[in-house]
């Protein structure tokens, strides 16, 4: 049993070259693929209907799969096609391993009337499950001004009606604390969590100037749920004056 992995996209007519052996009569084979999307750990049946009307007589010899496929059943068989013209059918259950683009070489078809090779057959092969991707814009809450010394409170918030489920704890948006600033991490209460708030933060400046948080795009992946999420952070920029008297 050989691995062979493989999702596809549309149903393969393959126009098949027939090299003839002692005949000149030619031999066709139609290979399709079932059903029409193929995914990741699906089984799918990649059949050949070969125009010879006795099994016994017809082999196939197929190519690697290159541990692309799971080879779960093999079946030959006769066919009796809608104008009355007996065939040989064969049926291979292939179940996929991996997901790509996957080229596999001819496929060899040998009656008694001559040797069929098809032409190489591409496969497009998706995910089990599509990987689902959000981007989330957060905004600041933050006075413009405030004097060196003073104590303030930053806010980050999801600005989206539509949010990562569960967030990622506060830490995961704590910026570089700047020269000359005493900048914590604040817990936050059920309501702050309901409300789209990512990250507190307590701001105290110890010099005049400017407060400057550069803008950062952060990326978390959910693998269970198979969700890739941004979260698009802007910059943050407060006049610090001299404390008053």
């Amino acid at each position: 049993m050989k691995t062979f992995f493989t999702s596809l996209l549309l149903f393969l007519l393959i126009s098949p070259l027939v090299l003839p052996q002692n005949s000149e009569a030619k031999i066709k084979v139609t290979v399709t693929i079932n059903p029409y999307d193929l995914t990741i750990g699906n089984p799918f049946t990649l059949s050949l209907l070969v125009d010879y009307p006795v099994p016994e007589d017809v082999s196939v010899v197929m190519p690697k799969f290159a541990g692309s496929f799971v080879l779960d059943r093999y079946v030959r068989a006769p066919r009796v096609n809608p104008a009355g013209v007996k065939q040989t059918s064969f049926e291979f259950r292939l179940i996929p391993n991996e997901g790509g683009i996957i080229e596999i070489e001819s496929i060899s078809v040998i009656t008694p009337n001559g040797i069929i090779q098809t032409e190489p057959v591409i496969f497009n092969i998706r995910g089990g499950q599509e990987e689902r991707f959000t981007a989330l814009r957060l905004v600041w809450e933050a006075p413009q001004q405030i004097s060196a010394g003073d104590r303030v409170t930053l806010i980050l918030r999801v600005n989206s009606s539509e949010q990562a489920n569960p967030l990622p704890p506060p830490s995961f948006f704590m910026p570089e604390v700047p020269r000359n600033v005493i900048l914590s991490n604040l817990s936050l209460s059920p309501q702050d969590k309901e409300g789209g708030v990512v990250l507190k933060l307590t701001l105290i400046p110890l010099s005049a100037g400017n407060f400057i948080l550069p803008a950062r795009t952060l990326q978390q992946e959910n693998t269970q749920q198979r969700q890739r999420i941004r979260f698009e952070i802007p910059v943050l920029n407060i006049r610090v004056t001299e404390k008053t008297q």
